[in-house]
């Protein structure tokens, strides 16, 4: 089934149908892929244009997916922050404590940064984790003293500004690195 979405879809693009990808065809694709980080990185701009209208059982794929290709991720080059990719997904699907596991590995695998920064102290502000989320902030800002973003944004938290609760909301503004099919590189 899943090769059959998956080459279906490929058909209607190369025809020049516009925006053929669904939530379906892209976790098809990662399927028929054997979950390839690469195949990943590739549909990553797709799938992001998906993800506001993400239904519960797609949140539950997309994190189970994830974590398929994480483990299967063996980086050979130095070409793409997978982790923060699929961080990024996740928080913007409302999945903040998934999302808070690729951004401590995306830490640990290259360092910190201050996009990766402010995107883990957004998950630890949905789960009413104040003291983590001002340390990142602080951390996003120390790396990069002009990163308005992380300025903003501890301003309103040390302001007193509550945010929703996770499960209504998702992430205020999560810092848009992915560029180009690349995961993680600096922000254009």
């Amino acid at each position: 089934d899943d090769l059959l979405v998956t080459v279906g879809r490929a058909v209607l693009a190369a025809r020049g149908a516009a925006d053929v990808a669904t939530f379906e065809s892209i976790f098809a694709t990662i399927r028929v892929s054997g979950y390839d980080p690469l195949t990943f990185v590739l549909i990553h701009p797709a799938l992001e244009k998906l993800l506001p209208n993400a239904k519960e059982s797609h949140k539950n794929e997309l994190e189970r997916i994830c974590g398929r290709i994480y483990a299967l991720n063996y980086p050979l080059e130095d070409v793409s922050d997978l982790a923060f990719g699929l961080g990024s997904v996740l928080a913007n699907v409302g999945r903040y404590e998934a999302a808070l596991f690729y951004f401590d590995r995306s830490r640990a695998d290259r360092g910190p940064r201050p996009p990766t920064c402010y995107n883990a102290a957004l998950c630890h502000l949905r789960l009413d984790q104040i003291d983590e989320a001002v340390k990142l902030l602080d951390e996003a800002i120390d790396l990069d003293p002009d990163y308005q973003l992380a300025r903003t944004m501890r301003e309103k938290v040390l302001a007193g500004d509550r945010f929703e609760s996770p499960v209504k909301a998702g992430p205020a503004h999560v810092a848009a690195v992915p560029r180009s099919g690349e995961i993680g590189g600096e922000p254009a």
